[in-house]
Formats: C-alpha cells, structure tokens, sequence
C-alpha cells in the first residue's frame, strides 16, 4: 500500500496528465466507436498478465483502481480519442459487473467487441475481485475521494483568509463532514496538520476560534496547493 505521501503526489500527476489531454465524455456513447485501432489492439495484446502487479489508481475517468499490467501507456494512444474512449469505457464497466450491475445493452456491445478483439487482455482476468483485491478498491477510491475533500477543505480556508468566504461556510463544511461521518485524517504529517486545521473551525462562532493569523500558521504547515 502506498504512503500517503505517495498516493497524493500520484493523484496529483494523474489529474495534471488528465485534464492536459483532451478526452470524450466516456459516460456517453453518443458517437459509439466499437472497434479500437490496430495500434491499440497491438498494444493491448502485448500486455502480458502478471498475478503480482501494482496497483494504481486513476482519479477522473472512471475514479477507481486498476493494476499496472493492464492499462496501457495512454500516451501512446494520445492522438486516437476513440480509443481512449474505449479502454476508459471498459474500465469503467468493470466497476459495474465488481458491483453486480447487469450491463445495458449497449454497454454489453460495446464490451463484446473490445473482447473480440483483444480476448488475452490482462483486464479480462480480473472480472471478479477476491477480498483482498476487494479491500485495495475501497481504499483506492476512499483515498480518491479524501484527495479532492482534503483541496476542497483547504480551497475553502484560503478563500476564507482571504476574506471571500464567511467562518460560518468553513465551519459548515466541517460539521457536516462530522455529521456523514467522512472525517478521515491520513497517518504522518500531512494528516496531524490537516487535523488540527479541522478542528480550527468547529467552535460555532468566530470569535470562540483561532485567529486568522493563527489558522494561517496551521496552513502553512499544510501546503497542499500551489
């Protein structure tokens, strides 16, 4: 399992290179290509399946784990947005048969052909999860979602510093975290600063809170963003 340190700065990489590569909308099959290039296949085939293989974790496309032996090098296929569309297309729909999910009929065409034409894929070795495979999914996706809470959180106290946010929208955001329960603070460093961050904004009013120039000091130890 990756440090948190780690899975941050590998969530980080993945949004830069995804949202700096242009990509179709894969949760819609408006434009339906069904068949991947003959580039694509050549690459897809050549993966060869590895039983011990990392993981790794992609955050916007269909945000959830696959392992390092069957995705391939994205940017090699960067000029093909069809293809893009369906090798994310199938993870994707992967996540719905590990979750149970019958296919549409149009995902299930989509998904015969991709197999057709690449049948040894290491992806299709991994239809079905044993429990440990299981467990990597749900901390791989709670990791995602702590990423994008932990800027959403920091975004909204620098706002606030900056006097574009009230405490009230701070200390709203943090309660209501408390009250789903989703109030995670990762091991190290990183998770002690960002813990006693949160727990700046819980008194109700400002004037019961930390200073700003006291909250900055606590920011400043938990530098995130640029």
């Amino acid at each position: 399992m990756l440090s948190s340190n780690m899975l941050l700065l590998n969530l980080i990489l993945l949004i830069d290179v995804t949202f700096s590569t242009p990509t179709p909308d894969y949760n819609s099959y408006h434009w339906k290509p069904m068949n991947l290039s003959q580039k694509a296949v050549s690459i897809l085939s050549a993966l060869q399946y590895d039983p011990s293989a990392g993981c790794g974790f992609n955050v916007t496309e269909f945000g959830s784990i696959f392992w390092n032996d069957e995705m391939p090098d994205m940017f090699e296929l960067f000029g093909n947005a069809g293809d893009r569309f369906l090798i994310y297309s199938m993870f994707a729909l992967r996540l719905k048969t590990w979750d149970g999910q019958a296919l549409t009929a149009e995902d299930q065409r989509l998904w015969d052909s991709v197999k057709a034409q690449v049948p040894d894929w290491p992806f299709f070795k991994r239809l079905f999860l044993t429990n440990e495979q299981k467990q990597a999914r749900e901390q791989a996706e709670k990791d995602v979602q702590l990423f994008f809470d932990i800027l959403g959180f920091e975004s909204l106290v620098r706002e606030f510093l900056a006097g574009e946010k009230q405490w009230n929208d701070v200390h709203n955001f943090v309660i209501e975290s408390e009250w789903r329960g989703e109030a995670y603070f990762p091991p190290g460093s990183d998770g002690a600063a960002m813990k006693d961050l949160y727990f700046a904004f819980l008194p109700d009013s400002e004037d019961d809170g930390l200073s700003k120039s006291e909250i900055q000091e606590l920011l400043d130890r938990f530098d995130l963003l640029p």
